[in-house]
């Protein structure tokens, strides 16, 4: 009998599936026309992964300020969320990613955690938005440069998490402006890769192998995650 998979283990299933290598031979604009196409047809990890990836580091903490901050225009602001976006809109405060600051850079995802764990899964649109301010911690974070850094693929799961509150707003004109936001070209405009963390385990795979090799990584991570849980 064969073991079903974990939530985890599919999504890097997928990754592994759709992309076997980022290619940097094109412009950021096709790379959002590339995103679009697959969110527009469902894989909206996919279409996350190439947005975030395109991000410069010090810039993604803002980026995923912003599509959390129209999220929460559909909801009664809750302190945990707005902390979490203070943190995100603060480099000078907190972008040194100093030790001292660690802990307390960190309970910015523990605290709605907290609050996630908490929710009523019939609350469909606050939950959602609970999961987008904790990847939104996590991208701080590792932008930041703080030790221990979450998960890689945290950023990747912005556009996720969003198609999730675009879908229980059930809104045309919200859709259209939430992927404005998620694929704006203020942000979207690597053309070379860049780490998302000093101290992230898959930082050697973009001078070596490329992104085949660290979705691989990525997956593995995960299935070693899902197995100690």
């Amino acid at each position: 009998m064969t073991t079903p998979y974990s939530l985890t283990q599919r999504a890097a299933i997928l990754i592994s599936e759709y992309i076997e290598a980022m290619c940097w031979d094109r412009t950021p604009a096709d790379a959002i026309d590339q995103a679009r196409a697959h969110w527009q047809s469902g894989h909206q990890l996919h279409a996350g992964c190439i947005l975030y990836e395109h991000v410069p580091r010090e810039l993604r903490p803002v980026w995923a300020a912003s599509v959390l901050a129209a999220a929460c225009r559909h909801i009664p602001m809750v302190t945990e969320i707005e902390a979490v976006l203070a943190f995100a809109r603060n480099p000078n405060e907190w972008g040194d990613g100093a030790e001292s600051k660690c802990a307390e850079a960190h309970g910015f995802f523990d605290a709605v955690r907290a609050l996630t764990l908490q929710c009523e899964n019939r609350n469909r649109l606050y939950k959602s938005i609970l999961v987008l301010a904790e990847n939104v911690a996590k991208v701080t974070y590792n932008a930041y440069g703080y030790p221990a850094p979450f998960d890689h693929e945290a950023g990747w799961r912005i556009a996720q998490n969003l198609s999730c509150v675009v879908a229980a707003v059930n809104d045309a004109e919200f859709a259209a402006e939430a992927w404005s936001i998620l694929s704006s070209k203020e942000y979207v405009r690597l053309t070379a890769p860049v780490v998302c963390n000093p101290h992230c385990k898959c930082n050697a795979l973009y001078r070596t192998d490329g992104y085949g090799a660290l979705f691989k990584v990525v997956a593995a991570q995960r299935a070693e995650a899902d197995e100690a849980t």
